[in-house]
């Protein structure tokens, strides 16, 4: 009994020794992080570890722990591969066709695949690191690394791929992008997706794309309590109708019929920088009166908390400002890339005569991530207004993002055709 108590101890003691290492080293990590995140802080590069288009020197002359030891610089080659894939997805490019393109420029990887993945893209293109900052612990410290971009430029293209982001995966798959107008044909009779499906010969090449009500294929409960059917709208009647009706709209008036958000918020930034002013001339009030000898206890801690607070607005000041450009950016993006839908809509053509798949799938998200800054659905009745009709009837309502709704029928196929120059093939 006598030896299993000494055995017992024993085995306490080490568990006491072998946490009391644990919490040991856990203070000289967290020490070490500390005194890491406190000379970032000062611009000063923590480690030898960068994002892929920045190289980081050490000049061995230098003390370890010298602020100048380790010297950022932007890697030409790999650089002006980040500026491109940049500048491609500011156009409204996925992922996918971004990853196809490095692979068609025979660019290798920068990871440990040996292709391309897309979350690598994501990631590259979220990472503060591209307007020279570095968040530790969820904290920014800017002007770190040497920046590609600028900030505002940087939020910008946050705001434009979150909302390219609301299309549907199905714009991932293919040679082109199908669908210009993916995830936001509604069927006006049940409103299940209206999706892709077609005709395909493989001894006549006959091909051709239409769209139907997913719930009228699969039987939903909706679809057969509405009585719905898989009326066929063929795409390439159905895109350049909606796309020559888009590219007429007065995008300059529409986009300025909203903008209460964006007034909102900067009202809110100038209540803060009023806040700002109010708190800087309390505090020089104190402080004179401290400095004529007036330094009551009372007054040092309300000028202490004068400061705080101070600190504390400016950093409201400083997230109400990236909040502002945010919002404008997303009021102001669909007007300047929907304005530039026509010149794509004939490139387009163009490079689908051409051949040139690549460039036109490239091309094609551009569209549809315009699409998507401007629409939010459009719900088309392919037989009229009621289940009875037939397509001699049909039209479809468009409703864009800023709340407006427009009808449009189908009365004059051949003048749309002929405007985009006498047939209506887009892809």
């Amino acid at each position: 009994m006598q030896a299993n108590v000494f055995q017992l101890l024993e085995v306490l003691v080490d568990m006491h020794r072998a946490n009391a290492e644990s919490v040991r080293k856990a203070e000289l990590l967290s020490g070490a992080w500390n005194d890491k995140k406190r000379r970032a802080k000062s611009g000063a590069i923590m480690s030898r570890k960068a994002p892929y288009w920045i190289d980081v020197e050490i000049d061995e002359m230098h003390d370890r722990k010298a602020p100048g030891r380790r010297k950022a610089m932007l890697n030409p080659n790999r650089a002006s591969v980040v500026m491109s894939l940049v500048e491609s997805a500011e156009r409204g490019v996925g992922n996918h066709t971004l990853i196809r393109q490095l692979h068609s420029d025979g660019v290798p990887a920068w990871s440990r695949s040996d292709k391309w993945q897309p979350s690598y893209i994501q990631k590259m293109m979220r990472n503060p690191a591209l307007f020279g900052a570095i968040e530790l612990d969820g904290e920014l410290y800017e002007n770190y690394y040497p920046a590609l971009i600028d900030k505002d430029r940087f939020l910008r293209l946050q705001v434009l791929r979150s909302a390219r982001a609301t299309t549907k995966v199905t714009n991932r798959n293919g040679e082109v992008v199908t669908n210009l107008f993916s995830g936001r044909l509604i069927c006006g009779y049940c409103g299940s997706p209206m999706n892709v499906a077609g005709y395909k010969s493989r001894k006549t090449g006959y091909d051709r794309k239409y769209v139907a009500c997913h719930g009228a294929r699969i039987g939903s409960p909706d679809a057969r309590a509405a009585g719905c059917r898989m009326h066929m709208w063929f795409l390439d009647q159905l895109e350049p109708k909606l796309m020559l009706w888009l590219t007429s709209l007065d995008y300059r008036a529409l986009m300025s019929t909203d903008r209460s958000m964006a007034e909102k918020e900067r009202a809110h930034l100038s209540g803060l920088e009023a806040q700002i002013v109010d708190v800087a001339r309390r505090i020089g009030n104190i402080t004179r009166m401290v400095e004529e000898g007036d330094g009551t206890k009372a007054l040092m801690v309300r000028l202490r908390e004068l400061e705080s607070e101070g600190e504390l607005l400016e950093r409201q000041v400083k997230a109400q400002r990236d909040k502002v450009l945010m919002t404008e950016t997303k009021e102001g993006s669909g007007k300047s890339r929907m304005e530039a839908l026509i010149r794509t809509f004939r490139e387009m053509r163009r490079l689908a005569a051409a051949g040139d798949r690549l460039k036109l799938r490239a091309l094609r998200e551009q569209l549809s991530a315009a699409i998507a800054q401007t629409v939010d659905r459009v719900i088309l009745f392919p037989v009229g207004p009621s289940l009875k009709g037939d397509r001699t009837q049909r039209y479809m309502v468009v409703k864009l993002k800023n709340g407006m709704r427009y009808e449009l029928d189908d009365a004059d196929e051949i003048h749309y055709m002929e405007e985009v120059g006498g047939t209506s093939e887009v892809s």
